[in-house]
């Protein structure tokens, strides 16, 4: 079974949420509420539901102090175990992101202050994907939130974090924490390959990774100390992999990158670039890193730990653009060139999270969310994890199983109105995924020339769709009471 087959299983959004939450009818709700804002990701809570006793029986749900963040996000950790357990071997993708809201008239409780308009959260997130080459999103396996203690208001504030999550004020920790919880969760039922960027870039975490034996792939952010075989010195990284000869060129995809949503001093440090093919070398070596001298803290750690490390150049930037140049530790096999390329692309995996955050903020609109207290929004988020997640997953596969058939994914009755009120698409005999989502898109007002759909076109034309077909099943209602009359 391949990962696309998986994901064709899981998108059903009612089995992402199981489990024990303290009584079948929450459960019943939380899939409630999760079911109406599948249909219309994109829309606001009163646009969702639109009853009054509707909409206030959700912001009851969210303002329960009985339903907990953890144990709502549980069965989709549950399916998303499922889901790796089939595969065997699968990627978990670490980063951080921030989760930012505009500052009120009066404070939200529990939130850090970001700036003068702006309040919000950080989330540490572990994001499973698959490994065979199609990078297709599994799920979450660990979502930890977070606040730096300084940007809250109130003692009061920080006792709740402080009661609720362990070690909340160690930015670090939630590093070391996310792959001790992943190996626990995951690791009896997969192969776990551990991927993150520079800021997985932490000697601390390269030992805990190394000690234990776990696989990994992780860009490093400095150029770190080695030892050195030939004069057994400490030297730096780039002197001892001089030495290695490139080993073979190769094109690939680099993403595109914006400012929009990025801080000014992320900015700066990784300029907006245009997403491209890039032609580039690569080489390998196996060193040893050493123990940084100037962290006293890290005495009780191995003085070295033995690495493999792959380079990735780009021959020839476009003119302005800076080169890609990634250094790559890991664990993976670099006998070969084909091992060498297969380390490269478990990195490029990493991007799927970036997809997912997307998917999460735009896609599902989080960020617009009204709520009034950190306990709301992280019971909205927990609900939205598996809804963005399933947004993620239909994109992907429209890109890894294009001519898949449609049908897998959306019902006679969504497929006949795509084909009847998307004007302007192609169907073939039997409709595929590629053509249905382009639909989707067509709906939601995408225009061809403009290239793939983003998330808020396809949040638009989904819930066009979904309206269209409450529409439809609405007018079949009247006429089959007309006739039995």
């Amino acid at each position: 079974m391949n990962s696309a087959q998986v994901l064709f299983e899981g998108l059903p959004i009612s089995a992402e949420f199981r489990g024990d939450i303290g009584d079948v009818r929450r459960l019943k709700r939380a899939r409630a509420i999760a079911e109406a804002l599948a249909e219309r990701p994109g829309e606001s809570f009163p646009e969702v539901f639109g009853n009054e006793n509707d909409l206030e029986a959700v912001y009851r749900f969210l303002r329960n102090r009985a339903v907990g963040f953890d144990e709502l996000a549980g069965g989709h950790r549950l399916a998303t175990r499922e889901r790796a357990a089939k595969l065997g071997r699968v990627c978990v993708l670490h980063d951080t992101t921030e989760f930012s809201f505009l500052r009120r008239q009066s404070a939200r409780w529990g939130l850090g202050k970001l700036s003068s308009g702006r309040q919000g959260f950080l989330a540490h997130v572990s994001l499973v994907a698959s490994a065979d080459g199609l990078r297709c999103p599994l799920g979450c396996s660990r979502v930890r939130p977070f606040v730096r203690p300084d940007e809250l208001a109130s003692d009061e504030e920080r006792s709740w974090w402080s009661e609720r999550y362990p070690h909340w004020d160690s930015e670090f920790d939630r590093w070391t924490e996310a792959v001790i919880a992943a190996q626990e969760s995951l690791g009896d039922v997969a192969r776990l390959i551990h991927v993150a960027d520079r800021e997985g870039d932490a000697y601390e975490l390269l030992h805990l990774l190394c000690s234990n034996g776990w696989s990994f792939v992780i860009r490093l952010a400095q150029l770190r100390c080695v030892h050195d075989p030939l004069t057994g010195e400490r030297t730096r990284l780039d002197h001892v992999l001089n030495r290695s000869a490139v080993a073979a060129e190769r094109t690939v995809t680099v993403s595109q990158r914006i400012d929009a949503g990025r801080k000014p001093a992320d900015r700066k440090t990784f300029p907006a670039r245009e997403g491209r093919e890039a032609r580039v070398s690569v080489r390998a070596c196996k060193v040893e890193v050493c123990r940084p001298q100037r962290r006293p803290d890290l005495a009780s750690l191995s003085s070295r730990i033995v690495v493999n490390v792959v380079e990735v150049v780009e021959l020839q930037p476009p003119e302005g653009e800076e080169p890609v140049h990634w250094m790559l530790v890991t664990t993976e096999p670099i006998d070969s060139v084909e091992q060498m390329f297969e380390v490269v692309d478990l990195y490029r995996t990493r991007w799927i999270i970036e997809e997912y955050f997307k998917s999460i903020k735009t896609g599902c609109a989080y960020s617009k969310r009204q709520l009034d207290s950190i306990e709301t929004l992280l019971n909205a988020l927990a609900i939205t994890l598996p809804i963005a997640w399933r947004l993620l997953a239909l994109r992907h596969l429209e890109r890894c199983a294009p001519e898949a058939p449609v049908a897998a994914v959306l019902s006679e009755v969504q497929i006949a109105i795509l084909q009847s009120r998307a004007k302007g698409c192609r169907w073939s005999p039997v409709p595929t995924l590629a053509e249905a989502l382009f639909a989707v898109a067509r709906l939601g007002g995408h225009i061809r020339s403009n290239g793939r759909p983003g998330w808020q076109v396809l949040g638009r034309g989904w819930a066009k769709l979904m309206l269209m077909e409450a529409g439809y099943r609405i007018a079949i209602q009247m006429q089959e009471q007309e006739s039995s009359c």
